[in-house]
């Protein structure tokens, strides 16, 4: 399993989250879910910005072990502040 795969099953298992769960936050079939937790199947940007904000945590290294700089770029630059003081990734503005 991939690195993303292994954070995704560690973060939904964390908020006691079935994939069929996931699934209906995300619009996708608990079959997609599946392909991203076993089958190698990458989310769309968008997806992953959904997931990012869900389980409150950033588009970087820690999803998927690289980013490309236009990805870091274009989520440094859609963030917004959340009540912590931190940013909440990809959430247009």
């Amino acid at each position: 399993m991939s690195r993303f795969s292994n954070r995704l099953i560690s973060l939904r298992k964390e908020q006691k989250m079935t994939q069929s769960d996931l699934a209906k936050l995300l619009g996708k079939q608990r079959s997609t879910v599946s392909g991203y937790e076993t089958d190698g199947k990458e989310p769309d940007f968008d997806t992953l910005c959904t997931l990012a904000d869900h389980f409150e945590v950033s588009v970087d290294t820690s999803w998927a072990g690289t980013t490309s700089a236009a990805t870091q770029t274009w989520c440094s630059a859609t963030t917004t502040p959340i009540s912590s003081g931190t940013t909440t990734p990809c959430r247009q503005i």
